[in-house]
């Protein structure tokens, strides 16, 4: 059998030019082309290869920021992470909202930076819609507290801070004068306030008041915001002790009362 094989090369070989045959170009590898395809407004697919003849590879699901595996006859489970970056969402022309052009009483906000459509982020890292709602739940619900509004400069704020008392409730704002936050909202520089949820003035203070008397205005304030016949148009400074209201007495009684002590005093001697 040995013979017969190398009979066999010896015989091929004489079919090549000098008994060596020619060899092909070396071998190369291929380039494979990956391309993501639109598929509908909440999935996109990739592709793998010349799109003639395709090979399906995966589907990014938008809403819930998900890969999943195309198996040949179903898909895999859901994962995080994509083999390649996932293009942005596509937003047909016909539904870009343009950027306001007037920013108005947004407090800051630069609309040009937000997206035109729903993604949804954890510190930077895209999640599904379920998974920031849940993160958003854990959040404390602060829509009934108290707000205290610290308005001054970093010594005035951090003495304030110093005497506020720890009372659960409480919604804490402190600001520089110039703060954008605030500026020109009439809020007075070196003051301090005690608002409803909705923004209302229930109390004002200037200056560093100690804490028992910061404690007996919060106090004071959250049973003002609860009466009934609360007047919003005025902004006590509920710290402030009350003024004790004389009688009012008529001179001629006083006049009476001074001859009577002296007609007494005269009798005596």
């Amino acid at each position: 059998m040995k013979s017969l094989l190398l009979v066999a090369a010896l015989l091929g070989a004489f079919d090549c030019p000098n008994g060596r045959c020619p060899q092909g170009p070396p071998l190369t590898p291929r380039f494979v082309a990956y391309r993501w395809v639109l598929h509908s407004r909440d999935w996109v697919y990739l592709y793998r290869g010349d799109l003639a003849d395709a090979d399906l590879v995966g589907a990014w699901y938008y809403p819930d920021s998900e890969w999943h595996d195309w198996l040949g006859t179903h898909w895999g489970a859901p994962s995080k992470t994509a083999p390649l970056p996932v293009p942005p969402r596509y937003i047909p022309p016909n539904e870009v909202q343009a950027a306001p052009q007037s920013f108005g009483d947004n407090y800051g906000v630069d609309y040009s930076k937000i997206g035109q459509y729903d993604e949804y982020t954890i510190n930077g890292r895209r999640c599904s819609k379920r998974e920031a709602f849940e993160a958003v739940g854990a959040v404390p619900d602060d829509s009934d507290y108290l707000r205290v509004v610290i308005v001054g400069g970093d010594d005035y704020r951090r003495d304030v801070l110093g005497t506020l008392p720890q009372r659960p409730g409480l919604s804490v704002q402190d600001y520089r004068p110039d703060d954008v936050m605030i500026r020109d909202l009439g809020y007075e520089a070196g003051a301090t306030y005690i608002l409803t949820p909705d923004g209302r003035a229930l109390h004002r203070h200037l200056g560093v008041k100690p804490a028992e008397q910061f404690a007996a205005a919060i106090e004071a304030a959250e049973a003002r915001r609860r009466d009934p016949n609360w007047e919003p148009q005025l902004v006590p400074d509920l710290t402030a002790r009350p003024k004790v209201a004389l009688p009012s007495v008529h001179p001629a009684a006083i006049v009476a009362a001074l001859l009577g002590v002296l007609y007494l005093f005269v009798r005596k001697r």
